[in-house]
């Protein structure tokens, strides 16, 4: 299981036009929209597989386990926003009901919200593809424009429960969390801090955590700085004593026997290997 938002960078949201398909089983709190433009191949969504052919969208709840099994010769749009994105609305997805993967034809033929939604998808792989100028603009203009064509055209069900609230409430509160990894791990920060910041208390903080990313608070912490630090080891001519406090560790020694701990080998042999 992996959780998707570190990897994402600044930006709320997430967008790759991919020629090729396949990826381990993840789950994530983010909704994901996977829309296949070229090509087929099959998608398993909780533990149920699907094919996906040219015109296919699937809609990925949050936390629903997930795998691309590998095809050749696709082409797929993969979207993911979450509560970052669409703060108070992101309830709307978490509560309500759709099916796994919608089979665009004559059924939706009628329907203004599943043409321009088709439209939107085709904007966005076009500027993927094309690199086109304002993009950012582009991306989260039709973003939201996307959001609210599959709430009115495949939403099934919108009856909130107890639980659903329960649900999101947690995934708004460990979103928190790791929005507060993202901006303070250069900074010595602990578990007690995240758990504050959640207001829940360390016990329980440490049980949605995990259930949550499927990683602990700290594995995930040092995981992060670790793969900044593997960036700057390509990217720049920083030695280990500069680039420790930078990554939020106190020296040298701790972030190479971290290092270590995560890749198999030390910073030195890392930089070695990418610059070969």
């Amino acid at each position: 299981m992996l959780y998707q938002k570190l990897l994402m960078g600044t930006k709320p949201y997430f967008i790759h036009l991919e020629h090729t398909v396949g990826f381990e089983l993840h789950r994530h709190p983010d909704l994901e929209l996977n829309y296949c433009l070229k090509g087929s191949y099959d998608i398993q969504i909780n533990s149920q597989t699907y094919t996906m052919k040219e015109g296919n969208l699937a809609i990925i709840g949050s936390l629903i386990p997930h795998a691309y099994l590998p095809s050749s010769d696709v082409l797929s749009l993969t979207i993911e926003v979450g509560p970052v994105f669409l703060k108070e609305y992101f309830r709307k997805f978490t509560t309500g009901t759709f099916a796994p993967v919608y089979h665009f034809g004559k059924e939706y033929s009628d329907s203004h919200f599943v043409q321009e939604l088709q439209s939107l998808l085709f904007e966005i792989a076009d500027a993927c593809q094309n690199r086109a100028d304002h993009a950012e603009l582009l991306f989260i203009g039709n973003l939201y424009k996307i959001c609210d064509c599959i709430l009115h055209a495949f939403l099934i069900d919108d009856a909130s429960s107890p639980k659903h609230e329960n649900d999101y409430l947690v995934i708004v509160n460990i979103e928190k969390a790791l929005d507060f990894i993202h901006a303070h791990y250069t900074n010595d920060i602990t578990v007690d801090d995240a758990a504050t910041l959640t207001g829940y208390g360390k016990s329980n903080f440490c049980k949605h955590f995990k259930n949550i990313t499927g990683d602990s608070f700290h594995h995930l912490l040092n995981r992060h700085r670790i793969e900044t630090a593997q960036y700057l080891l390509c990217e720049t001519t920083y030695s280990l004593s500069e680039i420790a406090p930078m990554v939020g560790f106190a020296d040298a020694k701790i972030l190479c026997r971290v290092f270590k701990s995560f890749t198999g080998i030390t910073p030195g042999e890392y930089r070695k290997r990418a610059n070969e």
